[in-house]
């Protein structure tokens, strides 16, 4: 939802790191932002927002437009992007994690994602 509920408050307010996926369209971008406000306005720490883009398309300039996009908040962006993939998907439906998928690339890409949030929550420790 573009706004935090109560539980979500609830939530952030114990983790050390809240990671927001987003897609690449504005449409997704601008509700995952006002979420991130709306963290923040609670008292959440900049800090420990980020965003995750999730079920992008192939392509690097609409990804690095919506990198641009995020980068004009107050909130990292974590690096790396999880392309929308059948794999991910026949991974996932068979209890697998995204990263356990057979192809070398796309488990590169979720690895890359994953390492980027394990240095999140190292840089807050």
């Amino acid at each position: 939802a573009p706004h935090a509920s109560i539980q979500t408050k609830e939530i952030a307010q114990v983790v050390d790191l809240i990671v927001i996926p987003t897609g690449q369209s504005v449409d997704d971008l601008e509700p995952a932002v006002l979420l991130a406000h709306d963290l923040f306005k609670s008292g959440i720490p900049i800090k420990n927002i980020v965003f995750a883009l999730m079920k992008v398309t192939g392509s690097e300039s609409e990804i690095q437009s919506a990198r641009e996009y995020l980068a004009s908040t107050p909130y990292q962006v974590l690096n790396g992007a999880i392309p929308t993939k059948t794999s991910y998907s026949q991974a996932l439906d068979v209890g697998k994690s995204i990263n356990e998928v057979s192809f070398k690339g796309l488990h590169n890409k979720a690895d890359e994602l994953a390492q980027s949030i394990i240095d999140a929550v190292a840089e807050l420790v």
